[in-house]
């Protein structure tokens, strides 16, 4: 099994396996990634001005951790957990994705 696979099967496997303290901790590091990985594409857009054309700077949206982040909220509410569960996890990530949609991080998200 290669890298990319193993990544992928964690992703998949991490909303399912987790405990709750772990799933948070897991949830906690993607959201702090996400912002990184955001905020590190709008300066390289920014710094690019209009000289580099959008699409060509703009990575595929599944290397996107934030795509990562929805996808394992999806599955973490698929799963049989428990409310309250869901509750604390959606508490973790919550703050990102109103951080993401109301900063201009947004026009990164155009290149999708």
């Amino acid at each position: 099994m290669n890298c990319q696979s193993m990544v992928y099967r964690l992703f998949e496997e991490a909303p399912v396996r987790l405990s709750l303290k772990s799933l948070i901790g897991f949830l906690t590091e993607l959201c702090d990634y996400s912002h990184e990985q955001l905020t590190h594409h709008s300066r390289q857009m920014s710094l690019g001005g209009q000289q580099s054309h959008v699409a060509t700077r703009c990575a595929p949206h599944t290397s996107l951790l934030l795509y990562r982040l929805g996808d394992v909220m999806a599955r973490s509410i698929a799963t049989d957990r428990p409310r309250l569960h869901l509750m604390r996890v959606w508490s973790v990530v919550s703050s990102h994705f109103v951080e993401v949609s109301s900063s201009c991080v947004l026009l990164f998200l155009y290149c999708i």
